[in-house]
Formats: C-alpha cells, structure tokens, sequence
C-alpha cells in the first residue's frame, strides 16, 4: 500500500517505505493514536476512531487497493455441512454490504 500511495502523492519510494512496521492492523492503529506516525488501514478497522475524532483522515488521501482483500476461504462440501460456516459467511456478506453503502 505505501509504494502506491508514495507513486501517488511523489513521494520518494523509499522514504515511504523507512520507519517502523507493525504486522497486525490492531497495533499499527495504537500506535497511529499515540502519535507515533500514520498509518494506511481499511477504513472500516478505524470508522469509530473516526467519528469520535481519536484519529483523522486528511481530506482526498484514501487509496484504492482493489487487488488487497480479505477472503473467506472453505471446501464447498463444508458451506453444505456446517449451519456455523453458512451462518459466518452470510453475516460476512451482510457486513461488506453495508460497509459498501456507507463509503458511497
């Protein structure tokens, strides 16, 4: 994400790239709150953060990351055999549903 969005707003590639990294969105959002830099995040991870102002986002920043997603994975027998799985992955389409919704 960062190599796009440095390509985007001219930033040399490998100023976007220094400084420390978090492997889990959880923490980067942490430190992002504590002032220890910014942070690239789906927007739905920080929409609370957001709202009550803990964190902003500047005006005309977002990034599209369309080849970056999260995916439910599962053998098709399983969606069959499994009400917990077929319950999971309906509330999941549900959600992205919603969250689609909202950015428009």
């Amino acid at each position: 994400m960062w190599i796009k969005w440095a390509a985007r707003y001219g930033v040399n590639q490998a100023q976007a790239l220094a400084g420390t990294r978090f492997e889990r969105y959880s923490v980067l959002i942490q430190a992002a709150q504590a002032g220890l830099g910014v942070a690239l995040v789906p927007r739905f991870l920080v929409r609370d953060n957001l709202v009550n102002g803990t964190l902003v986002e500047p005006p005309d920043v977002a990034i599209d990351v369309e080849e970056q997603g999260h995916y439910l994975c599962y053998q098709p027998e399983r969606l069959e055999s499994s009400s917990a799985l077929r319950q999971l992955r309906e509330w999941m389409l549900a959600e992205a549903g919603r969250e689609g919704e909202s950015a428009r």
